[in-house]
Protein backbone atom coordinates (compact mmCIF):
# COMPACT_ATOMS: atom_id res chain seq x y z
CA UNK A 1 0.00 0.00 0.00
CA UNK A 2 2.84 2.38 0.88
CA UNK A 3 4.63 1.57 -2.39
CA UNK A 4 1.44 2.19 -4.36
CA UNK A 5 0.92 5.55 -2.63
CA UNK A 6 4.53 6.41 -3.37
CA UNK A 7 4.29 5.75 -7.09
CA UNK A 8 0.98 7.65 -7.23
CA UNK A 9 2.69 10.61 -5.55
CA UNK A 10 5.62 10.44 -7.96
CA UNK A 11 3.23 10.48 -10.92
CA UNK A 12 1.44 13.52 -9.53
CA UNK A 13 4.74 15.30 -8.87
CA UNK A 14 5.94 14.40 -12.35
CA UNK A 15 2.78 15.72 -13.99
CA UNK A 16 2.78 18.96 -11.98
CA UNK A 17 6.50 19.66 -12.29
CA UNK A 18 6.72 18.93 -16.03
CA UNK A 19 3.69 21.07 -16.88
CA UNK A 20 5.04 23.93 -14.75
CA UNK A 21 8.47 23.55 -16.38
CA UNK A 22 6.88 23.59 -19.83
CA UNK A 23 5.16 26.88 -18.97
CA UNK A 24 8.37 28.36 -17.56
CA UNK A 25 10.38 27.38 -20.63
CA UNK A 26 7.65 28.82 -22.86
CA UNK A 27 7.76 32.17 -21.08
CA UNK A 28 11.43 32.78 -20.20
CA UNK A 29 14.18 34.27 -22.36
CA UNK A 30 11.88 36.01 -24.77
CA UNK A 31 11.76 39.54 -26.12
CA UNK A 32 14.26 41.75 -27.90
CA UNK A 33 17.54 40.30 -28.97
CA UNK A 34 16.54 36.69 -28.44
CA UNK A 35 18.39 34.03 -30.38
CA UNK A 36 16.43 32.19 -33.07
CA UNK A 37 18.56 29.10 -32.41
CA UNK A 38 17.79 29.18 -28.69
CA UNK A 39 14.16 29.94 -29.47
CA UNK A 40 13.73 26.81 -31.60
CA UNK A 41 15.46 24.67 -28.95
CA UNK A 42 13.17 26.20 -26.35
CA UNK A 43 10.13 25.07 -28.36
CA UNK A 44 11.41 21.48 -28.49
CA UNK A 45 12.00 21.42 -24.72
CA UNK A 46 8.60 22.98 -24.06
CA UNK A 47 6.79 20.36 -26.17
CA UNK A 48 8.81 17.49 -24.66
CA UNK A 49 8.15 18.65 -21.09
CA UNK A 50 4.44 19.10 -21.79
CA UNK A 51 4.26 15.58 -23.24
CA UNK A 52 5.94 14.20 -20.11
CA UNK A 53 3.40 16.03 -17.98
CA UNK A 54 0.54 14.51 -20.00
CA UNK A 55 2.19 11.09 -19.73
CA UNK A 56 2.30 11.33 -15.93
CA UNK A 57 -1.31 12.51 -15.82
CA UNK A 58 -2.42 9.50 -17.88
CA UNK A 59 -0.57 7.12 -15.54
CA UNK A 60 -1.87 8.99 -12.47
CA UNK A 61 -5.53 8.76 -13.44
CA UNK A 62 -5.38 5.42 -15.27
CA UNK A 63 -3.40 3.38 -12.71
CA UNK A 64 -2.21 1.22 -15.59
CA UNK A 65 0.72 -0.24 -13.72
CA UNK A 66 -1.64 -1.71 -11.12
CA UNK A 67 -3.78 -3.35 -13.80
CA UNK A 68 -1.08 -4.40 -16.29
CA UNK A 69 2.70 -3.77 -16.00
CA UNK A 70 3.18 -4.34 -19.74
CA UNK A 71 0.41 -1.88 -20.60
CA UNK A 72 2.09 0.69 -18.36
CA UNK A 73 5.41 -0.09 -20.03
CA UNK A 74 3.82 0.37 -23.48
CA UNK A 75 2.33 3.74 -22.55
CA UNK A 76 5.68 4.88 -21.11
CA UNK A 77 7.58 3.97 -24.26
CA UNK A 78 4.93 5.54 -26.49
CA UNK A 79 5.86 8.87 -24.90
CA UNK A 80 9.60 8.26 -24.41
CA UNK A 81 10.28 7.56 -28.10
CA UNK A 82 9.03 11.09 -28.86
CA UNK A 83 10.19 12.99 -25.79
CA UNK A 84 13.85 11.87 -25.66
CA UNK A 85 14.63 12.80 -29.31
CA UNK A 86 13.00 16.20 -28.76
CA UNK A 87 15.21 16.94 -25.76
CA UNK A 88 18.26 15.75 -27.66
CA UNK A 89 17.46 17.73 -30.80
CA UNK A 90 17.18 20.87 -28.68
CA UNK A 91 20.77 20.38 -27.48
CA UNK A 92 22.14 19.39 -30.87
CA UNK A 93 20.53 22.50 -32.30
CA UNK A 94 22.46 24.66 -29.81
CA UNK A 95 25.76 22.86 -30.35
CA UNK A 96 25.43 23.14 -34.13
CA UNK A 97 24.12 26.73 -33.99
CA UNK A 98 21.04 25.57 -35.88
CA UNK A 99 23.05 24.62 -38.97
CA UNK A 100 22.71 21.37 -40.93
CA UNK A 101 19.98 20.00 -38.68
CA UNK A 102 17.72 18.68 -41.43
CA UNK A 103 19.34 15.23 -41.44
CA UNK A 104 18.94 15.02 -37.65
CA UNK A 105 15.25 15.91 -37.94
CA UNK A 106 14.65 13.24 -40.57
CA UNK A 107 16.58 10.61 -38.61
CA UNK A 108 14.58 11.18 -35.44
CA UNK A 109 11.31 11.45 -37.34
CA UNK A 110 11.89 8.09 -39.04
CA UNK A 111 12.81 6.53 -35.68
CA UNK A 112 9.51 7.69 -34.16
CA UNK A 113 7.56 6.38 -37.16
CA UNK A 114 9.34 3.02 -36.89
CA UNK A 115 8.49 2.69 -33.19
CA UNK A 116 4.84 3.52 -33.76
CA UNK A 117 4.69 1.12 -36.70
CA UNK A 118 5.90 -1.63 -34.32
CA UNK A 119 3.25 -0.58 -31.79
CA UNK A 120 0.52 -0.77 -34.45
CA UNK A 121 1.79 -4.13 -35.72
CA UNK A 122 1.77 -5.46 -32.16
CA UNK A 123 -1.77 -4.23 -31.57
CA UNK A 124 -3.00 -5.82 -34.81
CA UNK A 125 -1.32 -9.17 -34.10
CA UNK A 126 -2.13 -9.27 -30.39
CA UNK A 127 1.53 -9.20 -29.37
CA UNK A 128 1.60 -5.72 -27.87
CA UNK A 129 0.89 -6.69 -24.25
CA UNK A 130 1.79 -9.87 -22.37
CA UNK A 131 2.35 -9.65 -18.62
CA UNK A 132 3.47 -13.28 -18.42
CA UNK A 133 6.20 -12.87 -21.05
CA UNK A 134 6.89 -9.16 -21.71
CA UNK A 135 10.06 -10.02 -23.66
CA UNK A 136 7.87 -11.65 -26.32
CA UNK A 137 5.92 -8.46 -27.05
CA UNK A 138 6.16 -5.71 -29.64
CA UNK A 139 6.80 -3.35 -26.75
CA UNK A 140 10.03 -5.23 -26.02
CA UNK A 141 11.10 -4.65 -29.65
CA UNK A 142 10.39 -0.94 -29.25
CA UNK A 143 12.44 -0.91 -26.03
CA UNK A 144 15.39 -2.41 -27.90
CA UNK A 145 15.06 0.17 -30.71
CA UNK A 146 14.80 2.93 -28.11
CA UNK A 147 17.99 1.81 -26.35
CA UNK A 148 19.91 1.64 -29.64
CA UNK A 149 18.64 5.11 -30.57
CA UNK A 150 19.75 6.51 -27.21
CA UNK A 151 23.26 5.18 -27.78
CA UNK A 152 23.29 6.88 -31.19
CA UNK A 153 22.02 10.16 -29.72
CA UNK A 154 24.65 10.03 -26.99
CA UNK A 155 27.38 9.42 -29.60
CA UNK A 156 26.18 12.35 -31.74
CA UNK A 157 26.02 14.62 -28.72
CA UNK A 158 29.58 13.76 -27.71
CA UNK A 159 30.77 14.31 -31.27
CA UNK A 160 29.06 17.71 -31.49
CA UNK A 161 30.58 18.73 -28.16
CA UNK A 162 34.03 17.76 -29.43
CA UNK A 163 33.55 19.71 -32.66
CA UNK A 164 32.47 22.82 -30.77
CA UNK A 165 35.48 22.50 -28.45
CA UNK A 166 37.90 22.40 -31.38
CA UNK A 167 36.23 25.30 -33.19
CA UNK A 168 35.89 27.70 -30.29
CA UNK A 169 39.38 28.25 -28.99
CA UNK A 170 39.34 31.92 -27.99
CA UNK A 171 40.43 32.03 -24.33
CA UNK A 172 38.43 35.22 -23.72
CA UNK A 173 35.22 33.30 -24.34
CA UNK A 174 35.84 30.38 -22.00
CA UNK A 175 32.97 31.20 -19.67
CA UNK A 176 30.39 31.15 -22.43
CA UNK A 177 31.82 28.00 -23.95
CA UNK A 178 31.69 26.29 -20.57
CA UNK A 179 28.05 27.28 -20.19
CA UNK A 180 27.25 25.60 -23.50
CA UNK A 181 29.30 22.53 -22.65
CA UNK A 182 27.73 22.26 -19.21
CA UNK A 183 24.27 22.29 -20.73
CA UNK A 184 25.34 19.63 -23.21
CA UNK A 185 26.89 17.49 -20.49
CA UNK A 186 23.72 17.63 -18.45
CA UNK A 187 21.77 16.43 -21.49
CA UNK A 188 24.31 13.65 -21.93
CA UNK A 189 23.69 12.44 -18.38
CA UNK A 190 19.94 12.54 -19.01
CA UNK A 191 20.46 10.26 -22.03
CA UNK A 192 22.66 7.86 -20.09
CA UNK A 193 20.11 7.62 -17.28
CA UNK A 194 17.33 7.14 -19.84
CA UNK A 195 19.12 4.08 -21.24
CA UNK A 196 17.80 2.05 -18.31
CA UNK A 197 14.29 3.56 -18.47
CA UNK A 198 12.56 0.87 -20.56
CA UNK A 199 14.11 -1.96 -18.58
CA UNK A 200 13.18 -0.52 -15.18
CA UNK A 201 9.62 -0.52 -16.47
CA UNK A 202 9.70 -4.33 -16.52
CA UNK A 203 10.44 -4.52 -12.81
CA UNK A 204 7.47 -5.51 -10.59
CA UNK A 205 8.75 -3.32 -7.75
CA UNK A 206 6.71 -0.15 -7.20
CA UNK A 207 9.47 1.21 -4.97
CA UNK A 208 12.19 0.78 -7.60
CA UNK A 209 10.02 2.41 -10.26
CA UNK A 210 9.17 5.32 -7.95
CA UNK A 211 12.78 6.00 -6.99
CA UNK A 212 13.90 5.73 -10.59
CA UNK A 213 11.14 8.11 -11.67
CA UNK A 214 12.40 10.65 -9.15
CA UNK A 215 15.97 10.31 -10.46
CA UNK A 216 14.90 10.83 -14.07
CA UNK A 217 12.72 13.79 -13.11
CA UNK A 218 15.60 15.33 -11.17
CA UNK A 219 17.97 14.89 -14.11
CA UNK A 220 15.52 16.54 -16.49
CA UNK A 221 14.96 19.47 -14.14
CA UNK A 222 18.74 19.85 -13.86
CA UNK A 223 19.13 19.88 -17.64
CA UNK A 224 16.28 22.34 -18.22
CA UNK A 225 17.58 24.61 -15.45
CA UNK A 226 20.99 24.72 -17.16
CA UNK A 227 19.28 25.46 -20.46
CA UNK A 228 17.41 28.40 -18.94
CA UNK A 229 20.53 29.74 -17.20
CA UNK A 230 22.49 29.46 -20.44
CA UNK A 231 19.86 31.49 -22.27
CA UNK A 232 19.54 34.23 -19.64
CA UNK A 233 21.96 36.49 -21.48
CA UNK A 234 20.74 36.55 -25.04
CA UNK A 235 23.54 38.75 -26.33
CA UNK A 236 26.24 36.32 -25.21
CA UNK A 237 24.21 33.38 -26.48
CA UNK A 238 23.89 34.99 -29.92
CA UNK A 239 27.64 35.60 -29.93
CA UNK A 240 28.41 31.96 -29.13
CA UNK A 241 26.03 30.50 -31.73
CA UNK A 242 27.36 33.01 -34.24
CA UNK A 243 30.93 31.95 -33.47
CA UNK A 244 29.99 28.33 -34.13
CA UNK A 245 28.31 29.29 -37.41
CA UNK A 246 31.22 31.46 -38.52
CA UNK A 247 33.77 28.80 -37.61
CA UNK A 248 31.93 26.29 -39.75
CA UNK A 249 31.77 28.75 -42.62
CA UNK A 250 35.49 29.41 -42.34
CA UNK A 251 36.21 25.68 -42.42
CA UNK A 252 34.25 25.29 -45.64
CA UNK A 253 35.90 28.22 -47.36
CA UNK A 254 39.16 27.57 -49.13
CA UNK A 255 41.96 30.12 -49.14
CA UNK A 256 40.48 32.13 -51.96
CA UNK A 257 43.32 34.18 -53.42
CA UNK A 258 40.80 36.18 -55.45
CA UNK A 259 40.13 38.40 -52.46
CA UNK A 260 43.74 39.59 -52.67
CA UNK A 261 43.06 41.17 -56.07
CA UNK A 262 42.90 44.98 -55.74
CA UNK A 263 39.44 45.14 -57.33
CA UNK A 264 38.10 42.50 -54.96
CA UNK A 265 39.66 44.25 -51.94
CA UNK A 266 38.15 47.56 -52.99
CA UNK A 267 34.69 46.05 -53.45
CA UNK A 268 34.87 44.27 -50.08
CA UNK A 269 36.01 47.43 -48.33
CA UNK A 270 33.20 49.44 -49.92
CA UNK A 271 30.52 46.93 -48.90
CA UNK A 272 31.76 46.69 -45.31
CA UNK A 273 32.10 50.43 -44.83
CA UNK A 274 28.68 51.07 -46.32
CA UNK A 275 27.16 48.47 -43.96
CA UNK A 276 28.87 50.13 -41.00
CA UNK A 277 27.84 53.61 -42.17
CA UNK A 278 24.22 52.47 -42.20
CA UNK A 279 24.71 51.38 -38.58
CA UNK A 280 23.14 47.97 -39.15
CA UNK A 281 25.14 46.60 -36.25
CA UNK A 282 22.77 48.43 -33.90
CA UNK A 283 20.19 45.70 -34.58
CA UNK A 284 20.50 43.33 -31.60
CA UNK A 285 19.61 40.35 -33.81
CA UNK A 286 22.52 40.95 -36.19
CA UNK A 287 25.30 38.36 -36.01
CA UNK A 288 28.45 37.81 -38.06
CA UNK A 289 26.53 35.32 -40.19
CA UNK A 290 23.67 37.71 -40.94
CA UNK A 291 26.11 40.60 -41.46
CA UNK A 292 28.04 38.57 -44.05
CA UNK A 293 24.80 37.75 -45.80
CA UNK A 294 23.71 41.39 -45.84
CA UNK A 295 27.10 42.57 -47.14
CA UNK A 296 27.34 39.74 -49.66
CA UNK A 297 30.92 38.84 -48.76
CA UNK A 298 32.68 35.77 -47.40
CA UNK A 299 33.99 35.27 -43.88
CA UNK A 300 37.50 35.04 -45.32
CA UNK A 301 37.06 38.43 -47.00
CA UNK A 302 35.83 40.00 -43.76
CA UNK A 303 38.79 38.63 -41.81
CA UNK A 304 41.19 39.92 -44.47
CA UNK A 305 39.63 43.39 -44.28
CA UNK A 306 39.71 43.49 -40.48
CA UNK A 307 43.34 42.40 -40.35
CA UNK A 308 44.57 44.93 -42.88
CA UNK A 309 42.29 47.95 -42.50
CA UNK A 310 41.07 48.13 -38.87
CA UNK A 311 42.34 47.98 -35.31
CA UNK A 312 40.17 44.89 -34.82
CA UNK A 313 42.15 41.76 -35.65
CA UNK A 314 39.55 39.17 -34.69
CA UNK A 315 36.09 38.81 -36.25
CA UNK A 316 34.71 37.91 -32.80
CA UNK A 317 35.66 41.36 -31.57
CA UNK A 318 34.22 43.29 -34.52
CA UNK A 319 30.51 43.63 -33.64
CA UNK A 320 31.24 44.30 -29.92
CA UNK A 321 33.81 46.92 -31.00
CA UNK A 322 31.29 48.70 -33.24
CA UNK A 323 28.58 48.58 -30.60
CA UNK A 324 30.79 49.82 -27.77
CA UNK A 325 32.03 52.72 -29.92
CA UNK A 326 28.40 53.51 -30.72
CA UNK A 327 27.56 53.40 -27.00
CA UNK A 328 30.38 55.85 -26.26
CA UNK A 329 29.12 58.25 -28.90
CA UNK A 330 25.55 58.09 -27.62
CA UNK A 331 26.57 58.57 -23.99
CA UNK A 332 28.67 61.61 -24.90
CA UNK A 333 25.95 63.19 -27.02
CA UNK A 334 23.07 62.25 -24.74
CA UNK A 335 24.30 62.00 -21.15
CA UNK A 336 20.68 62.09 -19.96
CA UNK A 337 19.89 58.75 -21.63
CA UNK A 338 19.34 55.77 -19.37
CA UNK A 339 21.75 52.85 -19.69
CA UNK A 340 18.90 50.70 -21.02
CA UNK A 341 18.18 53.28 -23.74
CA UNK A 342 21.86 53.38 -24.68
CA UNK A 343 21.99 49.57 -24.77
CA UNK A 344 19.01 49.31 -27.13
CA UNK A 345 20.33 52.10 -29.34
CA UNK A 346 23.70 50.43 -29.89
CA UNK A 347 22.56 46.83 -30.37
CA UNK A 348 22.38 45.25 -26.92
CA UNK A 349 19.21 43.65 -25.61
CA UNK A 350 19.69 44.87 -22.03
CA UNK A 351 21.75 47.23 -19.93
CA UNK A 352 23.41 44.26 -18.22
CA UNK A 353 24.60 42.97 -21.60
CA UNK A 354 26.03 46.38 -22.45
CA UNK A 355 27.71 46.71 -19.05
CA UNK A 356 29.28 43.25 -19.37
CA UNK A 357 30.62 43.93 -22.87
CA UNK A 358 31.72 47.46 -22.03
CA UNK A 359 33.65 46.41 -18.94
CA UNK A 360 35.26 43.50 -20.81
CA UNK A 361 36.63 45.93 -23.42
CA UNK A 362 37.27 49.13 -21.47
CA UNK A 363 37.98 47.70 -18.02
CA UNK A 364 35.37 49.88 -16.32
CA UNK A 365 31.54 50.11 -16.38
CA UNK A 366 29.86 52.63 -18.74
CA UNK A 367 28.95 55.08 -15.94
CA UNK A 368 32.56 55.28 -14.72
CA UNK A 369 33.83 55.72 -18.28
CA UNK A 370 31.39 58.56 -18.90
CA UNK A 371 32.34 60.28 -15.63
CA UNK A 372 36.06 59.97 -16.42
CA UNK A 373 35.55 61.20 -19.98
CA UNK A 374 33.58 64.25 -18.78
CA UNK A 375 36.40 65.14 -16.38
CA UNK A 376 38.93 64.99 -19.18
CA UNK A 377 36.80 67.27 -21.33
Amino acid sequence: MIEQDLITGVRFMGAASMIIIALIVALVNRGKGRSSVYDSSRHYICIASLLLGIHNLIQFFGHYRESSPTLCWTINLAFYVVVTPLYNISEQNLLRAGRNMRRRYWSNGLFILLCYAIFVAGALTGTLINDAAPWCTATFAVAVCYSIKLLELSHLLLRDMKVVSTRLTDDTLDDRHQALHYTARSMHWVILVSLTTPWIGMSPSFLLNSLYGLVVMGMLIWYITQFIIYGNNMTELIEVTDEITEAEMMEKESNDTAILHPDAISDTQQRIEQWVAERRYTNANVTIATALQEMGISATALNYYLEHYTVVKNYRQWLPYLRIEEAKRIMQQHPDYSLQAVAEACGYASKSSLSHAFKAREGIPPAEWLAANNKEN
